[in-house]
């Protein structure tokens, strides 16, 4: 039985302890009847230095963290493989070149990256042109002008699309398929460049959902949703939209539909207020329609897919407005588009990239960027979320 509370029941059903008291003999906290993913338990551990902007990928029980932002735009080179439990350092690797801001897949057993922020001998930053895999420090050229901020989504065990980001100072529509050799091919480009979106593959294509448009002077929250079939070798602007154009958002894919949280559509660069709205895009029938909103607007959130009961939900942790963090974690039921607060969660910390891992009934936030402290940094923290044992997270 998984998870920090699961002899709670065994002691309670054997009728040796109360159920309030065996909860507090091993250190959890047990709510009582419990019909919904609900958090038991959360620990914590300390990461040798802090972490923000770079990409968490599991593996095993451990997670590998590549390239770093420290103040000052100061791009880390280290790759580090931690255990997600306790935070020590399984083993390092120098990367290929520093960087943050780039997007991170496994392919065939090696952890492809893509892009980012570099900063160069004489000290100049600029939009990454290369993709990397740390093991041997293997290098390639992907991008032409260079890109940060990209996504990069999986569609084979040797295969992913990259799409979409910064080209320093204007958004980018290059989209390219890169392999586990770092081979490339183009790919027809967006028809918008947009960058801060979310994309997902489902049914053999590749659904590309808002983000930021900008070109130097003019800037627009995009509620467009954009095709990419690879096998076809075509892209296209879907016929439906987001009924909010947004950027910052997190997105969740369940089947044949894509859960879309948050995010913000301030007229200008930047942050500012977040979003409360969650949509949900039926990528079969074509449509988009409202799936209620969350108590607490935000952007540069987290969101994680849970099971229970058959059932599927969406979890939410942290995100900023208007400058402030947001600890309070919520829960989307998915069968009816209504949230809760979950209880027993604080959790304030901001990251535009995926900082997540998931195990069992456990949800792992590893690191973040600390918006109250001046200037921004990242945190040493992985945030350990113990849910029932019944619930299950969905990488």
């Amino acid at each position: 039985m998984g998870g920090g509370c699961g002899n709670t029941r065994i002691l309670a059903s054997m009728k040796l302890l109360p159920l309030f008291l065996a909860s507090t003999i091993l250190g959890c906290w047990w709510p009582g009847p419990v019909d919904k993913p609900t958090v038991l338990k959360v620990e914590t551990c300390t990461l040798p230095e802090p972490f923000r902007f770079g990409t968490v990928l599991k593996e095993g029980g451990n997670a590998r963290l590549i390239g770093n932002e420290y103040p000052g735009s100061v791009f880390g080179q280290i790759r580090r493989t931690i255990d997600l439990d306790t935070c020590a350092t399984v083993s390092t690797s120098t990367l290929a070149y520093n960087s943050a801001h780039h997007a991170s897949v496994w392919l065939n057993g090696k952890p492809v990256t893509v892009g980012g922020m570099v900063r160069n001998s004489s000290g100049a930053v600029f939009s990454s042109a290369w993709s990397q895999y740390d093991h041997n420090q293997a290098l390639g050229y992907l991008y032409s002008p260079g890109v940060h901020d990209p996504e990069l989504v999986k569609i084979s065990d040797t295969e992913a699309i990259a799409m979409g980001g910064w080209e320093w100072s204007t958004t980018s529509a290059q989209v390219w398929l890169i392999d586990d050799t770092l081979a490339k091919a183009a790919l027809p480009s967006l028809n918008t460049a947009r960058s801060y979106r979310t994309a997902h593959h489902i049914n053999g294509k590749v659904y590309v959902i808002g983000g930021l448009f900008y070109n130097g002077s003019t800037l627009t929250n995009l509620a467009s949703i954009e095709v990419i079939d690879p096998v076809a070798g075509t892209t296209t602007t879907a016929s439906y939209s987001l009924a909010t154009g947004r950027r910052y958002h997190s997105s969740v894919a369940i089947g044949s539909k894509v859960y879309v949280f948050a995010g913000t559509n301030i007229p200008s660069l930047g942050r500012g207020a977040g979003l409360a709205s969650i949509e949900a895009i039926d990528t079969v029938a074509g449509t988009v329609s409202s799936c209620g909103a969350l108590a607490y607007p935000r952007q540069h959130a987290q969101t994680v897919r849970l099971q229970r009961d058959g059932k599927d939900y969406v979890a939410i942790f942290g995100g900023e407005h208007n400058g402030q963090p947001v600890p309070q974690a919520e829960l989307l039921d998915v069968a009816t588009c209504t949230t809760t607060v979950l209880n027993g969660v604080s959790w304030g910390y901001s990251d535009h990239d995926r900082i997540h891992a998931c195990s069992g009934n456990k949800v792992y936030l590893v690191g973040g960027e600390n918006i109250t402290a001046s200037p921004h940094v990242g945190t040493n923290k992985v945030y350990t979320i113990a849910f029932d044992d019944d619930t299950a997270c969905v990488e």
